[in-house]
């Protein structure tokens, strides 16, 4: 269709075929609150959405905690476009987003509506899942931490800044070579080059208090990497076994003490089982 001026214009029909085939809903309304347009979508969500009605607030109204005045209204009183997710009376999550659009004789506000109710149960859901996740990471009797490639601590459950004697706050973003001696760093460092190589481990280090006090622990350690295989880090659940050490320690110093004791004696000691010999 060609107008006055020779350019070419889209026919009536076409546009209301072309609007017709957008899969969301779509409508206009003027400054008097009148409906001036709407596509097939809009009529079958919005029944009483018709051309040359009054437009009702009531389908784009919030019920959240905290309601907002009809994104609509806002548009208009704002005179700027507008854009917000409501929840609707039918428990419907809606992403609303509004043009302003301003003529010589009126103004309008031209509303594209997607429905994004499945979209925010999936968040719910994955939200809920992280929340019992970070549970029960968090009642761990393991220490559960996470460096990134440069052995910076990323994460760290309560159990993990227990082990070191620090806050949450206080380990975040900590390097492990200010946490342990610089022996056990080293073997940290030569760890990691198995974990980039995809290879998990388990072995023994001390660890530096904040305290002062030098501790063990028995850690384990899975490697990390994105999508691209490029490592990110490592994943190691911490065990401190210093109690166990210091009794192997005793143990150890008790038999040494006691086979000095015996060996050095001037009576003749020995050992029998008992039986008919």
């Amino acid at each position: 269709m060609m107008s006055k001026k020779g350019k070419k214009t889209i026919s009536k029909d076409s546009f209301d075929y072309i609007l017709d085939t957008i899969p969301n809903p779509i409508f206009e309304v003027d400054d008097n609150l009148v409906i001036t347009l709407a596509n097939r979508e809009a009529h079958k969500k919005w029944p009483i959405i018709i051309e040359g009605k009054s437009f009702s607030y009531d389908i784009l109204s919030s019920i959240e905690k905290k309601p907002q005045p009809c994104i609509v209204k806002r548009t208009f009183a704002r005179k700027k476009s507008q854009s917000a997710v409501i929840k609707t009376k039918k428990g419907e999550y809606l992403e609303v987003k509004t043009n302003f659009i301003k003529k010589i004789d009126s103004k309008r506000v031209v509303v594209h509506v997607r429905d994004m109710t499945e979209q925010k149960k999936a968040i719910d859901a994955l939200s809920l899942s992280e929340s019992r996740n970070r549970k029960l990471v968090e009642t761990l009797q393991e220490g559960l931490g996470i460096v990134d490639a440069k052995e910076n601590i990323v994460f760290a459950n309560k159990a993990y800044c227990n082990i070191f004697g620090y806050t949450p706050e206080e380990i975040i973003g900590t390097n492990l070579k200010k946490l342990v001696p610089e022996k056990d760093y080293r073997k940290i460092l030569s760890e990691t080059r198995k974990r980039k190589k995809g290879k998990s481990g388990s072995y023994e280090m001390k660890i530096k208090h904040k305290s002062g006090e030098i501790k063990d622990i028995l850690t384990s350690v899975t490697p990390l990497f994105d999508e691209n295989d490029k490592y990110e880090g490592a994943l190691g659940v911490a065990l401190d076994i210093s109690v166990r050490k210091n009794i192997e320690k005793a143990l150890v110093e008790s038999e040494e003490k006691f086979r000095t004791l015996t060996e050095n004696i001037n009576v003749g000691i020995y050992r029998s089982l008992l039986g008919p010999k």
